[in-house]
């Protein structure tokens, strides 16, 4: 009996044991599942490169152009150089976005993966294709110049920099930078994409009343666009018509202009707007010219005499030649002066009326004699000299001060095709842009192919006609700079001007 006691409380006890075990395995169990919920798995991440999660270090995470407010970023873009940093140049329309698209310095943003004190350096990269400014041109002008240098940063607390207005483009038109940056960790560098830099120019055309423009402003504004100039064209305007515009009348004309574009859009895109002015004619009368004609047979039954019309030019180093008369141009302006014939056997002069003068050829506007009648005289003979007005040189275009160029639509009493028009135009407004350039105060370095005078006033250029001793009367120019402009003529800029125009400081614009 005794036995059976002892095993059955043994048995007892292992159980008590046992249901302990359980009791504590299971509590256990419960202890690790609250513990799994408060401190979660190790992460595993599933790619070779290491895990950002297991970074301890930071680092840099990018570098972006600001577009407009300091949180909004951009990878690209286009930057206005020419206009200033202002509000009021915000042109949405006109493809400028925000005031971070103004001027020659721009914005940008550092970002590292924490926040604190980081160190960082930037680095600009000019595109492959950029202009190319020599030494002296940098030391004329410091907006041919752009921040090279590398510099060094720490960004704020938040682990951002914001770098206001240390870097800074050229002012030319078509150049391309980008930014690279890299911090002190080794992490790899990082970049922005390329900034685009372009010039901005409104335009005006002033119209005389009643008077049609054969030309729109097409190809004027796709040539300069080939050269990071872009032409907003504003409404036109007018001004009362004027049937020439010789030196006498230009007064008169720029400031009607000016009155018209102050009047217009134009006056609140100062200084950078331009009036583009189209009028007829822009010939020069050479007044006074004496002509004549010696041993005239005079009398009843003679024939009319016909004297050609030569006169020596107003410019220095016009010669003497064939001059067209000054006829229907004007209204109230005659070709006529006076007429006189003086006997061969002594005399005082004996004047002739302006019936007994005709322009030759008479059907024509465009004459380059006159017909004398001397049947009415005594029989004799003499000398027939007239005193006339002559077209000294007709003008195709003209640059004048302040913001305003014009082109004319006759020219030699013929309307001007929309191809001289659309050439004059692009020469009259690379004169306003300051071509063609000789190297000068802040201009670029002089054009290879620009000569002033000789023939033409003003700079201009010769490409491809070699350098001549005058280029008046000389045809055949491949640029749209050469002095002259006709049926042909090039509307595009030649290979030797193309990196001037592309090159220039519009930075300063044009008063009205």
């Amino acid at each position: 009996m005794f036995l059976p006691l002892i095993i059955l409380a043994i048995v007892a006890v292992v159980a008590a044991v046992v249901i302990s075990a359980v009791a504590l395995s299971n509590a256990l169990k419960e202890s690790r599942k609250d513990a799994d919920k408060n401190f979660p798995a190790k992460p595993v991440c599933k790619t070779e490169e290491p895990c950002p999660l297991e970074k301890e270090k930071p680092h840099i995470v990018k570098i972006a152009w600001l577009d407009g407010a300091n949180d909004k970023e951009v990878a690209s873009g286009t930057q206005w150089v020419n206009l200033p940093r202002d509000a009021k140049w915000v042109d949405v329309p006109n493809n400028v976005p925000d005031i971070d698209r103004l001027s020659q310095k721009i914005r940008y943003k550092v970002t590292f993966s924490k926040p604190g004190g980081h160190s960082f350096k930037v680095k600009a990269e000019a595109g492959p294709t950029n202009a190319a400014y020599t030494g002296g041109e940098k030391g004329r002008n410091g907006n041919f110049k752009w921040l090279e240098e590398e510099k060094s940063y720490t960004t704020d607390g938040d682990g951002t920099k914001i770098v206001e207005a240390d870097f800074f483009s050229t002012c030319a038109g078509m150049d391309d930078f980008k930014l690279k940056a890299e911090d002190t960790y080794g992490t790899p560098p990082v970049e922005t994409g390329f900034m685009a830099t372009k010039r901005l120019v409104y335009v005006v055309v002033v119209k005389m009343t009643g008077m049609t423009t054969n030309v729109g402003l097409g190809t004027l504004k796709s040539e300069y666009a080939t050269h990071g100039i872009e032409l907003v064209e504003l409404p036109a305007v007018e001004i009362a018509r004027m049937a020439n515009i010789g030196p006498s009348e230009e007064n008169t004309y720029q400031q009607n202009c000016k009155t018209a574009f102050n009047g217009s859009q134009g006056k609140a895109k100062m200084p950078y707007g331009v009036a583009v002015g189209f009028t007829e004619h822009l010939a020069v009368k050479n007044p006074g010219q004496v002509i004549e004609l010696t041993d005239v047979v005079a009398g009843p039954g003679s024939a009319a005499v016909e004297i050609p019309v030569m006169a020596r030019g107003l410019r220095d180093g016009d010669g003497m030649n064939s001059r067209s008369l000054w006829k229907d141009l004007v209204p109230s302006e005659s070709w006529f002066v006076f007429a006189t014939f003086t006997p061969s056997a002594g005399g005082l002069p004996i004047n002739l009326a302006e019936a007994k003068c005709t322009a030759s050829p008479a059907a024509s506007s465009n004459c380059t004699s006159v017909q004398v009648a001397v049947d009415h005289l005594a029989a004799g003979t003499g000398t027939v000299r007239v005193t006339v007005n002559v077209v000294d040189r007709m003008r195709g275009g003209l640059s004048f001060g302040a913001n305003l160029i014009c082109i004319c639509t006759k020219a030699w009493w013929s309307a001007q095709g929309a191809g001289v028009q659309s050439s004059t135009a692009v020469h009259e407004m690379g004169h306003k842009v300051g071509m063609v350039a000789d190297g000068t105060g802040k201009l670029p370095d002089k054009v290879a192919t620009q000569y002033t005078a000789k023939g033409h006033v003003g700079p201009h250029c010769y490409f491809d006609l070699g350098d001549l001793a005058t280029y008046g009367g000389v045809s055949g120019n491949m640029c749209v700079m050469f002095g002259a402009v006709g049926a042909g003529s090039p509307t595009a800029f030649c290979e030797k001007c193309t990196p001037a125009v592309r090159k220039m400081d519009l930075s300063a614009g044009w008063t009205v």
